[in-house]
């Protein structure tokens, strides 16, 4: 309220110089044709002018006070830099504030849109820019093909946000053998905050001809990962695999070890023992 009130005089005090002025110009016009008919003295005329000058300067030195006033009034107006949701405030109305530096008056979050970075491993990300490009820039081909990466916070499933993958870093962490990755996200219903843990699943490129099974089919042995086989007449066969990336829908990408069109046991795993028949029944979907 205090600076507001001295802003408000200083813009009554601007009007009012600019009204003598004003005046005092129309009284130099005034003398001078009164000077032209000799009915009043040089005198009188230069007592006008000079009269003039000194309004000039009572509006520059108003325009000056005002200037200042406002730029104190703007400094009680405290606007962040940026748009987002703040926290709780820091400071209530009343406390004195920067007296021994800056204070802390309460935080932004930038909301819209959320980023979120990771680390991929080095063979991983390899694989990632060994993919098809339609460009030798990496950072022009991230760009022109809008990779998609999907989220899920952690009380979901099936991954139901989608962001773009916006930046990859220039290094590998030397300590971890990783690369950072970030994704950006809309964030539209807000759903998303500073420090929210997240997972995250990036498609990777298409394989002609993938062999897929449910991640539930897969067991495991000194042997390494293994899935049953269902042979000829219904006979269990345990088959040694090489697993790829995981997939969407809870399946994983099988390299070797399964032909397409075999068919592998999901659900009584712990009953099959290789070797021995069993009665396989299809799975619905």
């Amino acid at each position: 309220e205090k600076y507001q009130a001295q802003h408000d005089n200083d813009q009554a005090l601007l009007e009012s110089a600019k009204a003598e002025l004003a005046l005092a110009k129309t009284e130099v016009m005034r003398m001078e044709q009164a000077s032209h008919n000799r009915a009043v003295s040089e005198l009188e005329v230069d007592k006008a002018k000079a009269h003039k000058d000194v309004a000039i300067a009572s509006v520059k030195s108003a325009q000056a006070a005002l200037a200042d006033s406002g730029l104190n009034l703007s400094y009680t107006n405290v606007v962040s830099p940026i748009s987002g949701v703040v926290s709780r405030e820091m400071v209530d109305a009343g406390n004195l504030v920067g007296q021994d530096g800056t204070t802390l008056l309460t935080r932004v979050n930038a909301m819209q849109p959320m980023y979120v970075y990771f680390n991929v491993s080095e063979s991983s990300i390899l694989k990632f820019l060994d993919r098809p490009s339609k460009t030798d820039d990496v950072a022009e081909d991230i760009d022109k093909r809008k990779i998609s990466a999907f989220v899920e916070r952690g009380n979901e499933s099936d991954f139901p946000h989608e962001g773009l993958i916006d930046y990859i870093d220039n290094e590998v962490d030397g300590n971890t053998g990783t690369v950072e990755v970030r994704l950006r996200l809309a964030n539209e219903d807000l759903k998303f905050f500073p420090g929210l843990f997240v997972r995250i699943k990036v498609p990777g490129a298409d394989i002609e001809d993938a062999v897929l099974v449910k991640e539930a089919a897969i067991g495991s042995d000194l042997g390494g990962k293994y899935v049953l086989i269902v042979g000829d007449n219904d006979v269990v066969e345990l088959r040694y695999v090489t697993l790829g990336l995981p997939q969407a829908e809870g399946y994983v990408h099988i390299i070797s070890g399964i032909e397409t069109g075999e068919t592998y046991i999901v659900n009584g795993i712990l009953r099959a023992r290789p070797g021995l028949p069993v009665q396989p029944q299809k799975e619905e979907g």
